[in-house]
């Protein structure tokens, strides 16, 4: 397996599961890049982690995902809450079989979170929040309701799920065509902000306000049965100085300031 590792970081640009952590987030400074892997045969997960501070991988973290028949797969965005990462696993394309994979940035630590079966018989089609105080959430869409677990932790530091909350977006989500129901496809990480399709179109749902009518985002990306639509939301661009420089000068010369919309 240490051999297989090592290839796959060879060639780099071909992974899919690369999560880009800048630090500090108000300005450029070190990153970390995560890289998780699926491994079917051992029916393990493992991780390691590059920093651009030491220019070098951290050894690797390994957990069992014990059995499983066909497959196992992380298919939708990650979520970074708190000092942690996120990714839902899926077993054998069931949704009965999903559970979290968690990977601690402060401890090097790779684990998984298994849901309960109330959950597990609640969900559909689920993803990943992070709120803005650092709570993993975990998101549901069946029709037009919409279910909601947060993952909270006792003074003991004992974590657990809170007791779901249930929404009725009938009258705020556009359908359209009724025969295709609506369904999640990303959020925004550190708000309470999640993207939801519908045959019209791809629509913002901001929990906490929940105002009517609800933001369409693009009548492109409908909701489609044979294309699963993911949505990753980028915040702002980073131009290094030479090049900003060089973007800050054509934009005079076009007329067009750094100014923000």
């Amino acid at each position: 397996m240490a051999a297989e590792l090592v290839q796959e970081l060879g060639e780099i640009e071909e992974l899919v599961e690369e999560i880009l952590i800048c630090l500090p987030k108000d300005e450029p400074g070190p990153f970390r890049v995560v890289f998780v892997f699926l491994h079917h045969e051992e029916e393990v997960a493992t991780a390691c982690v590059y920093s651009s501070e030491t220019a070098s991988w951290s050894s690797l973290a390994i957990t069992d995902l014990g059995m499983f028949e066909v497959e196992i797969d992380c298919c939708t965005p990650s979520v970074l809450a708190g000092d942690a990462l996120y990714f839902l696993l899926f077993r054998d394309q069931a949704v009965e079989g999903c559970s979290i994979l968690k990977y601690n940035l402060g401890t090097s630590c790779l684990s998984e979170i298994h849901l309960s079966e109330e959950m597990q018989d609640a969900i559909n089609s689920p993803i990943l929040i992070a709120s803005d105080d650092g709570r993993l959430g975990l998101v549901d869409l069946l029709n037009f309701d919409l279910s909601i677990w947060w993952r909270e932790v006792d003074p003991d530091g004992v974590a657990s799920w809170a007791e779901r909350r249930d929404i009725d977006l009938e009258t705020l989500l556009p359908a359209g065509d009724l025969k295709i129901s609506p369904e999640l496809v990303g959020s925004v990480e550190g708000t309470d902000i999640i993207f939801a399709t519908t045959s019209l179109g791809t629509y913002e749902i901001d929990l906490k306000s929940l105002t009517s009518p609800l933001k369409m985002l693009s009548s492109r990306l409908n909701q489609d049965p044979y294309v699963k639509w993911t949505i990753l939301p980028y915040v702002s661009f980073y131009y290094p100085p030479a090049v900003a420089g060089i973007v800050d000068e054509e934009s005079s010369k076009d007329g067009h300031g750094n100014e923000e919309a």
